[in-house]
């Protein structure tokens, strides 16, 4: 009996696993929802929203530093524009919901060029979230940077500061109700489990408090970092000025401060990324930075990529005179979004990360308890 008892925990617990994995939780209440994000193999996150009625799927990259919507045109020529060769376009002779064109606009994402009709038509950001937005119908997508992206288009969530003549898909969805608060939030991973909170932060994700600090610019969302410490020895310990870039993995600092680090990894500091020994990895200091009194650390793991018997340091420098925080730090931290108070929030992220711990471990382990001691019940 005790062995069958030991055996049904067993499937109770990796039955929670696998609900895990395939479920991670949505917040829907208290004006905030969350969904998914995926990793591409590129680097970057990206989500999937429908446009038009029936939906066209898209997948989006949410880019923080822009306030702009885009996807392709079904209308853009494939042969001028390659991009439009490979990615979904936007037809809106299959939409019963699209409205009107409102002119012509352009934006910029990634240094290339990106133009086209500004249309008004419903955006499904999930199941339940329907509304009007306006964007950028591209029929021009100029430049070689985009080609390889694995998102059809852009989502951008920075705060309208009167540079544009539409809503921004924040202001779109409080309108409607929503979100109440001009926030979001993300959880970025290795693998799967990512997602972004629309209107808040998802106590789910996170251990302990959220730990803010002013932004100075917020449409870069840069802020001030007590100090960058790299093992014993200290890079910047007042006025480190630094962005959160979800559009990078590196780890993108000022010249001086970088060499210091590459340097004491042993790699040759003529070309970025530099090279280091795979075999040292396990030898390498931790690399810390301090905010608001709270120290988030990155392992030797976190800022060396390898790819087969090469290694790679993430922290480099293009001639930045300022830390640009790419991927491989933010998949270390819970990071809140809070334009309404124009503030950034790190927090610890939680390991898993899924929502569903509490229902299942209340169910399985007083089984497994109620197993262990019912026979001295007897």
């Amino acid at each position: 009996m005790r062995n069958f008892g030991f055996f049904i925990c067993i499937l109770g617990l990796l039955n929670c696993e696998l609900i895990r994995a395939a479920h991670p939780a949505k917040e829907v209440k208290n004006g905030k929802f969350s969904i998914p994000l995926k990793l591409a193999s590129n680097g970057f996150y990206y989500g999937t929203v429908g446009i038009g009625t029936p939906p066209q799927t898209f997948n989006v990259f949410f880019d923080p530093t822009v306030p702009s919507v885009w996807v392709p045109s079904s209308k853009c020529n494939k042969q001028k524009y390659p991009f439009c060769k490979n990615h979904t376009a936007y037809d809106a002779d299959k939409s019963s919901s699209e409205t009107q064109t409102r002119g012509a606009r352009e934006v910029n994402p990634f240094m290339e060029k990106v133009s086209g009709n500004v249309t008004l038509d419903q955006i499904k950001v999930d199941d339940q979230k329907y509304f009007e937005q306006a964007f950028i119908e591209a029929d021009k997508i100029e430049g070689s940077g985009l080609l390889d992206a694995e998102f059809d288009g852009i989502i951008g969530l920075r705060k309208n500061e009167g540079d544009q003549t539409y809503p921004t898909i924040l202001e779109s969805m409080k309108r409607v109700g929503v979100i109440q608060k001009f926030i979001y939030s993300m959880y970025l991973t290795n693998g799967s489990g990512s997602e972004i909170t629309f209107g808040g932060v998802n106590e789910n994700k996170h251990t302990g408090n959220v730990f803010y600090t002013k932004t100075v610019n917020i449409r870069m969302w840069e802020f001030i970092a007590d100090r960058f410490d790299f093992g014993e020895t200290n890079l910047c310990k007042s006025g480190c000025h630094a962005i959160v870039n979800i559009g990078s993995f590196h780890i993108t600092g000022p010249t001086e401060q970088t060499r210091i680090v590459n340097k004491a990894l042993g790699c040759s500091l003529e070309a970025e990324p530099c090279t280091v020994d795979c075999s040292k990895i396990n030898t390498f200091p931790n690399f810390r930075i301090t905010v608001n009194g709270t120290e988030f650390v990155l392992n030797a793991k976190d800022y060396i990529t390898k790819s087969g018997s090469v290694c790679k340091s993430v922290i480099v420098s293009r001639g930045l005179q300022y830390w640009s925080l790419g991927n491989n730090f933010l998949r270390k931290v819970y990071t809140v979004y809070n334009i309404d108070d124009e503030k950034i929030g790190f927090a610890h992220p939680k390991a898993g990360g899924f929502g569903l711990v509490n229902r299942c471990e209340k169910v399985v382990f007083p089984l497994l308890l109620a197993v262990l001691f019912y026979p001295l019940l007897g």
